[in-house]
């Protein structure tokens, strides 16, 4: 999904005559293509094509959220707009990462993409959990109140991630991957601004 919207985006800025730039974070989004007109848009799509999750390459490889966001920031020499497309679901926390991209005057917005399994697991019973970004491991049995507790804890999550941007003057849109990639961008999208 994080492609797809990428890749649409990336397409939209490109019809407006935008310069556009999709990078991902960490030592993936040093080598990002800078595109210019729709008959280049076959570079940003080959660079989406080969991006992996870091995880599936190296662990070590793993950025955390802020420092991705600063190698970016610090690379950067231009403001503008920019689509940060992310579960914003970091151990140090997003806040600092969002600061430092409002710091350099852009038009900031999020997009949260959450798959269904993030947003209702259908868990239950013993298992043993893996975070894929950093390979830290939890056992855990899972019933109704766990499952409960979950559901609590994320909605107060998202209502702070959205609490956040607001006061920041940051659109914040959440994207489940189960949505079709035309309802995103029809939809959600154009209704907030983001595609016009």
């Amino acid at each position: 999904m994080a492609k797809q919207l990428a890749a649409a985006l990336g397409y939209v800025g490109l019809c407006r005559g935008d310069r556009v730039s999709v990078q991902a974070l960490g030592p993936n989004g040093r080598n990002a293509p800078v595109v210019r007109s729709r008959a280049a848009l076959w570079k940003l799509l080959k660079y989406l094509d080969g991006l992996q999750p870091a995880a599936n390459q190296d662990p070590d490889a793993n950025v955390s959220l802020h420092d991705g966001v600063k190698d970016f920031v610090l690379r950067g020499t231009s403001t503008g707009v920019v689509v940060l497309i992310t579960d914003l679901m970091d151990k140090e926390g997003y806040e600092s990462a969002l600061r430092m991209l409002i710091g350099r005057q852009m038009d900031v917005f999020v997009l949260q993409v959450l798959s269904q399994e993030e947003l209702d697991p259908p868990l239950r019973g013993d298992r043993r959990l893996i975070d894929v970004e950093d390979g830290d491991a939890a056992e855990i049995t899972v019933n109704q109140h766990v499952i409960d507790r979950y559901q609590e804890t994320l909605k107060s999550f998202l209502h702070q991630a959205r609490q956040y941007c607001a006061q920041r003057s940051i659109m914040h849109v959440l994207v489940p991957t189960d949505t079709p990639i035309e309802t995103v961008m029809t939809k959600y999208l154009r209704s907030r601004g983001v595609v016009r």
